[in-house]
């Protein structure tokens, strides 16, 4: 009877979908983001997700002017589909939409 040596099937899986991994070298002040980008790849979403724009498109945004500057009212942000976070905020504009307040 046969024993040690490669045998079909053992082993442990990838945990990674695109297979086998690479020691490589980071420095530790970046290596938790530099593994959570690695990851989103891995996962096949594309970098410009993980990406923040500065821009803001406001086009179709009512914009509203006042003695103190021009302003945007969040509930016009959200319905055009803009996300907004923190996730406390949304959550008291949606609750305020529902009351009518907006």
């Amino acid at each position: 009877m046969p024993r040690g040596g490669k045998r079909e099937g053992a082993g442990n899986r990838y945990k990674w979908n695109h297979g086998k991994t690479k020691v490589i070298r980071v420095p530790e002040a970046i290596a938790d983001r530099v593994l959570e980008v690695a990851k989103i790849i891995d996962n096949g979403l594309s970098l410009d997700n993980v990406t923040q724009s500065k821009t803001i498109d406001l086009t179709g945004i009512s914009v509203k002017h006042s003695n103190r500057g021009m302003f945007v009212y969040l509930k016009d942000l959200l319905n055009a589909g803009y996300k907004i976070r923190p996730l406390v905020v949304i959550d008291r504009l949606r609750k305020d939409i529902d009351l009518g307040l907006y």
